[in-house]
């Protein structure tokens, strides 16, 4: 890739964001329709799901398969009866590394 190719990259990318935003806050002068309200709500969920998917997928280190998930199902019982953000990260990693220590 010759330095022409990539700052043309480059500025094909942030001219690609830019409009992209643009086309998507342009329209919304004054009140955000109530559907992409409800859209914009679950916006921080799914990035989570996909910073947490990968890794809840991999067993790096050799170790067993199921420990991550095991963690992952315990920290999502903890999530549905406490409601607490910080009791559900917490008890995870309290599990992950109980159980990673054990093997």
């Amino acid at each position: 890739m010759t330095l022409m190719t990539f700052w043309l990259l480059v500025v094909l990318g942030a001219l690609g964001t830019y409009g992209w935003r643009a086309a998507f806050l342009g329209p919304a002068r004054g009140e955000v329709p109530p559907l992409v309200q409800r859209i914009l709500r679950l916006v921080p969920a799914a990035a989570l799901a996909a910073l947490v998917a990968p890794a809840l997928a991999s067993a790096p280190d050799g170790t067993a398969p199921w420990l991550r998930p095991l963690a992952a199902a315990v920290a999502l019982v903890v999530a549905l009866i406490t409601r607490s953000i910080l009791a559900t990260i917490l008890v995870g990693m309290v599990v992950l590394w109980v159980v990673l220590g054990l093997t």
